[in-house]
């Protein structure tokens, strides 16, 4: 049998990209302030000597927003937030574009009095580049394209005579921003394609595991109507009733009873079908997580054990992204070992780790997601065990009773 998953569109939250995307934004985060310390080099001395031309407040502000504000994103790449980034780089580029376009409006003088080019105009182009990894949108190419009118516009004001080719100033910075922001968005959509493939492919994973485990079931199905109601139904139409009839009728009563009841107990996942849904669910959480799984023999286990170690398994995972460190600089495993009598996963992570003794009972993603959850199960249990700098690792643990 084929089945087809129907696979909703990928969205793209800003502030919760996905493993791919986060690492690609946290290396173009460290491109730019390693790309800032660069033109800090070049371009300091050049502000420095247009501070005695400048309002004093106003020239050492552009010199912290334009210069040293990209160098602090490298320093926060590989461990801040990714929101927190995002809302630091946005507001240093809205600061420097308001910077570049009042310039002239801060020269000592009044507007027509500086020396030469507005320094700024020099670092433009970076700016431009990190407003294309806060927005990443169709609308973001304005940013670039408002270099030209900026650009001319701000040497004219500013009396530039030392450099008297504002236009061609203006076209060339205009381009080289495009171009930087083109490849930016570029690497930035490749990475969000990368992330929505490997959605898919989960979604399809477990897709096809539910497929699996509907055909198992109506196979069931079929077993039963065939093996015993149609059996009891020709010997009952039978002359002589053969011997154990009414037995045989009973057990199947009781058969189709079990398939029409609601209690999700009955309704069970063989080992290999739970190892599915508990990869699905792992890879769902954290692309890069590192499983690994082995199962035995086919008697089913019951739902309710699978839907409660699945979402202990998830809590256990969003709790390592949350606490243990970037997805991109901590290792995260989950070893599975199912059978129809016993199930262990265990998830690991070599983050931060952390001291139980400090944390409160009332947390609810340990207490209550996991721990409790875990234990709520007739032979279900779940151990935390952490230290700090020695990474956590969770325990579920169901056995039959």
């Amino acid at each position: 049998m084929t089945t087809a998953a129907t696979l909703a569109p990928h969205r793209v939250d800003p502030d919760h990209p996905g493993p791919a995307a986060e690492r690609m934004l946290r290396n173009v985060y460290l491109s730019c302030g390693l790309g800032g310390l660069v033109f800090a080099g070049l371009l300091m001395p050049v502000a420095l000597g247009q501070l005695h031309e400048l309002n004093p407040i106003f020239g050492l502000a552009t010199i912290a927003v334009g210069l040293v504000a990209p160098i602090s994103l490298a320093l926060l790449a590989t461990w801040a937030p990714i929101r927190v980034m995002r809302r630091l780089a946005g507001t240093i580029v809205i600061v420097f574009a308001l910077m570049h376009v009042t310039f002239p409006l801060f020269l000592s003088g009044g507007p027509g009095t500086l020396s030469g080019a507005p320094w700024v105009q020099g670092i433009n182009a970076l700016h431009a580049v990190i407003a294309t990894v806060v927005w990443q949108s169709g609308w973001v190419w304005l940013y670039g394209i408002a270099q030209a009118p900026v650009v001319y516009l701000t040497q004219i004001a500013a009396g530039t005579s030392v450099n008297p080719r504002p236009f061609q100033d203006a076209i060339g910075g205009m381009l080289y921003s495009l171009i930087l922001m083109g490849v930016s968005l570029a690497v930035m959509r490749a990475a969000h394609r990368v992330d929505a493939v490997a959605q898919s492919a989960r979604l399809e994973a477990s897709a096809q595991a539910s497929a699996s485990t509907r055909e198992r079931e109506q196979t069931r199905i079929n077993a039963i109507v065939h093996d015993d109601i149609m059996s009891v139904l020709y010997a009952a139409a039978s002359p002589t009733a053969p011997e154990g009839l009414e037995a045989r009728a009973t057990e199947a009563l009781a058969e189709i009873e079990a398939l029409a009841d609601d209690d999700q107990s009955r309704r069970a996942y063989p080992p290999a079908g739970l190892v599915a849904m508990l990869r699905a669910t792992a890879l769902d959480v954290c692309h890069d997580t590192d499983l690994r799984a082995e199962w035995t023999g086919e008697d089913p286990i019951p739902s309710d054990v699978a839907s409660s170690v699945s979402e202990a398994l998830a809590e256990a995972l969003r709790n390592s992204i949350r606490h243990a460190g970037p997805i991109d600089s901590v290792r995260r495993s989950v070893t599975v070992a199912a059978r129809p009598d016993a199930v262990t996963v265990v998830c690991a992570d070599d983050g931060t780790g952390f001291d139980r003794s400090e944390i409160s009972d009332r947390r609810l993603g340990i207490r209550v997601s996991i721990i409790e959850r875990m234990r709520s199960l007739d032979g279900g249990s779940a151990d935390v065990t952490s230290g700090v700098g020695r990474g956590t690792t969770v325990t579920l643990e169901w056995r039959r009773p």
